[in-house]
């Protein structure tokens, strides 16, 4: 268990005091246990109180819940990531270093590589569409913000015509 050392003024001088050091506490400060409330780091933010009211037994924490538009914001980063690393997989698959890259193809005098182009100028362009209405759906409150898993598995899937 950690401890801090207070100050008389209720400020924290030193946040990890070693016990073993209680004999060398200054005359009016206090030694208090450092105990952190549990707390789900990827909703809530965890604040300790810079001083300590001569009441409290131990250092004083806030858990605060993330705003639901940060949270929001989060979600949709991570979504996105992943569709774009499902879409840079799958162009891997054909040997091309990106989707992106698979796109320059267009127009390309072989036409295997334009079919495999267009197949994936295509294909993003459905699965950036369907990101863009579920997307949609979840700000207008018809549906929940889906798992990465749900969302990969309701993308199109890719055609290539050749």
């Amino acid at each position: 268990m950690n401890h801090v050392l207070v100050r008389p003024d209720g400020s924290i001088e030193n946040y990890a005091f070693p016990l073993a050091c209680l004999a060398d506490v200054p005359k009016g400060f206090r030694v208090l246990p450092d105990n952190p409330p549990a707390f789900d780091p990827a909703i809530e933010t965890l604040t300790r109180s810079e001083v300590v009211l001569p009441e409290m037994t131990e250092v004083p924490y806030t858990v605060t819940p993330i705003a639901p538009e940060v949270l929001a914001v989060r979600a949709a980063a991570a979504l996105s990531a992943a569709v774009e690393k499902r879409l840079n997989e799958t162009a891997r698959q054909y040997r091309y270093k990106s989707y992106h890259a698979a796109m320059a193809y267009v127009g390309a005098s072989v036409a295997k590589y334009d079919a495999e182009g267009r197949a994936f100028r295509d294909w993003a362009s459905r699965a950036w569409a369907y990101v863009d209405q579920i997307e949609q759906d979840v700000v207008a409150g018809l549906r929940a913000v889906p798992t990465a898993e749900e969302l990969l598995g309701g993308l199109p899937s890719l055609e290539i015509m050749e």
